[in-house]
């Protein structure tokens, strides 16, 4: 009976995952792809742009707050004031990190976007919709942690899918009343960004004890979760965009906005990472550790199975995936197929991460050596490819995406044989920090 109730459990988990995350993965995609379509290269590429900054300072701002909560909080995510004091201790050190991160990251997009023909007005307007992307973020991400952790996953997805159905919708109004433009694209990703925060607050209350308060133990057991895991997000929220990063200095808006377009389509992955969300951070760091090996392989097996798919299909078939870029993009040939290797690689190593975040099998050494490996590899890149050329940062993003699957493939080994990191007056095994 135990193996039919564990394949039930599963069933209705997908079930609930698909009807309500289609949807929403759904209106993204169709958003995206009508942006790419009804903005010019030039809009399209200050849009890219301004996305690009906002995501790495959000990813910045998080410094694994959201990752290390979900390990201490484990079995126990039905005990609201638990939940309550991790939450709030995980919004405390954001705050303090956006406070810092708010003036340097303002100066990046400014350098960024030098250099292109906007004018000071146009880039400080764009500016203005990354803060406040970012500001929303900064809460957004760990209010959802409670419907996650508690399978409500319709009220997950429900908030997204009234946000993006009403971003999409104005800005098909702003195209037929002719002021669509790279700035107001902005905003309403902005805009929208406020709305899912201020819809997971809300919601995530009745899993939040009111009177639960931030305390400096909660506080430090976070933070020392998250130590071996900042020098990688602070490595990787960089990574995520370079390409975007090195065309707005080696490239023109054209690149730009060529590498924008390719972006959409990883839009693919999109529900493969949905299901990464809902199915794997949740649930393995409540396995038990007998069926840990099994879980994995077919975790990691699946998400092959898949990459490998949609690789062979785009590089047979590019014109399957260029159709629905539109006309502005039909020269993209050969980037198609090395832009979705890129993206399956990256996406299998997303999954082994996720796990291993989940097992806490993270060591800072491992992190610091995956970061060596990476750069090592990115410098090898500098010094043969053309930074200015579309095809060329294909293949560097395929170089940094294998770089960085290695090492997460060698941690997952090495915590399966050792276990999980220990924190300070923690037990060997255990995965919960009461």
């Amino acid at each position: 009976m135990r193996p039919i109730a564990r394949l039930v459990h599963v069933g209705r988990r997908l079930t609930a995952f698909a009807s309500a995350q289609t949807l929403v993965q759904l209106l993204q995609i169709a958003t995206g792809f009508a942006l790419v379509r009804w903005l010019s290269l030039d809009e399209f590429a200050q849009y890219t742009l301004t996305l690009g900054v906002a995501t790495t300072l959000s990813q910045l701002v998080d410094i694994g707050c959201a990752s290390a909560v979900m390990p201490l909080v484990g079995k126990h995510a039905g005990d609201p004031r638990l939940f309550g004091v991790y939450v709030r201790s995980a919004l405390y050190l954001r705050k303090h990190v956006l406070v810092v991160l708010l003036v340097p990251g303002s100066l990046l997009f400014l350098v960024l976007s030098a250099g292109h023909g906007w004018s000071v007005p146009l880039r400080l307007s764009l500016l203005a919709t990354v803060l406040v992307a970012v500001v929303a973020r900064a809460s957004s991400d760990l209010y959802a942690l409670p419907m996650l952790m508690n399978n409500r996953f319709r009220d997950y997805y429900g908030v997204q899918f009234v946000t993006n159905a009403i971003r999409l919708g104005s800005a098909a109004l702003l195209r037929f009343l002719g002021i669509l433009s790279g700035v107001s694209a902005s905003a309403l990703n902005a805009l929208a960004m406020v709305g899912v925060g201020w819809g997971y607050k809300r919601l995530a209350q009745t899993h939040l004890d009111p009177s639960a308060v931030r305390d400096a133990a909660s506080t430090r057991k976070i933070v020392n979760v998250a130590k071996p895991l900042i020098p990688g997000i602070i490595f990787a929220a960089g990574q995520g965009q370079l390409t975007v990063f090195l065309a707005s200095i080696f490239g023109s808006t054209t690149e730009i906005a060529q590498l924008g377009a390719l972006g959409r389509l990883g839009t693919l992955f999109t529900v493969l990472g949905g299901l990464t969300i809902v199915l794997i951070s949740p649930r393995f760091p409540q396995l038990d550790r007998a069926r840990l090996p099994s879980e994995i392989r077919g975790a990691i097996g699946l998400s092959c199975a898949a990459g490998l798919g949609l690789s062979a299909v785009a590089f047979v078939e590019p014109s399957w995936f260029l159709v629905v870029l539109g006309p502005s993009y039909a020269e993209l040939t050969s980037e198609v197929g090395w832009f979705i290797a890129g993206a399956s690689v990256t996406f299998i190593g997303t999954v082994a991460y996720s796990i291993n975040v989940a097992r806490r099998f993270i060591w800072l050494r491992g992190t610091l050596g995956a970061i060596a490996i990476i750069l090592a590899t990115q410098l090898v890149c500098l010094a043969t490819l053309d930074l200015g050329n579309v095809l060329d940062l294909q293949y560097f993003a395929l170089a940094t995406a294998v770089a960085a699957l290695l090492p997460q493939a060698v941690m997952m080994r090495i915590g399966l044989q050792r276990g999980p990191r220990t924190l300070e007056g923690e037990g060997p095994t255990s995965l919960v920090v009461p």
